[in-house]
């Protein structure tokens, strides 16, 4: 399984440019489901049946996991069994009569145009890490970018001249026009990046951040606005 596994990852990386973090969570995610069936006593693909995997949603849910989580490790394993039909490794997807995870919608309070001035105006924009923050928060409050899109986004996706990027997630592409002050503090933010990833996002140890990261960044500055319990959703809801 471990073999399948690592040239899915591998046409993730090379043919559909998925970020790092997308794979670290794939790879996870498939890794865990492959230990399931080695304990279950299942070698063989042709093995896997839709009882196995709906075994492994169960034995998630009986360890306190999330809906939320449970339905990532359910689209990862659709995906991967989808790549492992294309390839002709399997006939069949066991998954696919199983039902999605049902996901209880959470009220989302938009963010007032007076407490995105707030949140905005508290990076500290003479240093480094300031002009990163302030971009990225105008990339979630301005051009309304998903954690997911914004940690995939590489310096490809990049059209500062035409005021555009690309957005790319797991079921869609999309072109948005940048707004001049966006546009500005993603170039005054590039002009001091130091960092080989290819993702625009990085870390103080040049890694491309995380999707936590980006909520923890997010509700951190909320805090020091005054807005407790702030998350990129409310953000984007303008």
């Amino acid at each position: 399984m471990e073999a399948y596994i690592a040239e899915y990852l591998e046409y993730l990386r090379t043919k559909k440019h998925r970020s790092a973090n997308t794979l670290a969570a794939y790879k996870q995610d498939l890794l865990r489901f492959a230990l399931f069936l080695q304990n279950s006593g299942i070698c063989r693909l042709d093995k896997i049946t839709e009882t196995s995997c709906s075994l492994f949603l169960l034995a998630l849910e009986g360890e306190g996991k999330s809906p939320a989580s449970v339905q990532r490790k359910l689209t990862a394993l659709r995906s991967f069994f989808d790549f492992l039909i294309r390839r002709g490794y399997m006939k069949e997807d066991p998954t696919e009569l199983l039902p999605s995870i049902h996901l209880a919608e959470r009220e989302c309070i938009p963010l007032s145009a007076e407490d995105q001035k707030k949140l905005l105006a508290q990076p500290d924009r003479a240093s480094g890490k300031g002009k990163r923050d302030y971009a990225l928060l105008l990339l979630l409050a301005c051009a309304g970018l998903q954690p997911s899109e914004l940690v995939s986004l590489r310096l490809p996706d990049l059209f500062l001249k035409n005021g555009l990027l690309t957005a790319r997630s797991e079921s869609r592409e999309r072109n948005i026009r940048l707004t001049q002050e966006t546009v500005a503090a993603l170039e005054d933010y590039l002009s001091l990046r130091r960092a080989e990833a290819a993702e625009v996002f990085v870390s103080r140890s040049g890694e491309a951040m995380s999707r936590q990261a980006v909520w923890k960044l997010v509700r951190g500055y909320g805090e020091r606005a005054g807005l407790p319990g702030l998350n990129p959703q409310q953000l984007r809801k303008q």
